[in-house]
C-alpha cells in the first residue's frame, strides 16, 4: 500500500533527468533476512554501474557507493496529511481500479 511520502515521485523523477534505472528498495527488503533471493539480487543491484533507488532502508553498502544521498523530510503535517489521503481518504475505486 502506498504511503503518500512521494518518495518514489522523486526517484522516478531523478531517474528520468539522469536517465538511470531506479529501484524501490521494497522488493529487496520486505523479504526475509534469510532469504537467499533477497541477498543474490542486492549484490546484483550493487554490482550495477549507476542506480537510483528509493526506500527508508539504512542499507550502508549502498550508502558508502552511492555518489549522492537525497533525504527527503518533508513538514510533519504534509506526510501526516498524505498518508491519511491515500490510506483512508481516497476513493477505493481510485485506488484499485
Amino acid at each position: 500500500m502506498r504511503c503518500g511520502g512521494k518518495f518514489s515521485s522523486w526517484a522516478r523523477r531523478v531517474s528520468e533527468a539522469t536517465d538511470i534505472r531506479w529501484y524501490e528498495l521494497d522488493h529487496w527488503f520486505l523479504r526475509d533476512e534469510q532469504d537467499p533471493e533477497r541477498t543474490r539480487r542486492q549484490k546484483s543491484l550493487l554490482a550495477l554501474d549507476e542506480w537510483v533507488m528509493e526506500g527508508i532502508y539504512p542499507w550502508s553498502e549502498a550508502m558508502a557507493l552511492a555518489d549522492a544521498v537525497l533525504v527527503l523530510s518533508p513538514p510533519w503535517w504534509v506526510r501526516d496529511y498524505r498518508i491519511l489521503w491515500h490510506r483512508y481518504l481516497w476513493p477505493a475505486e481510485a485506488r484499485w481500479g
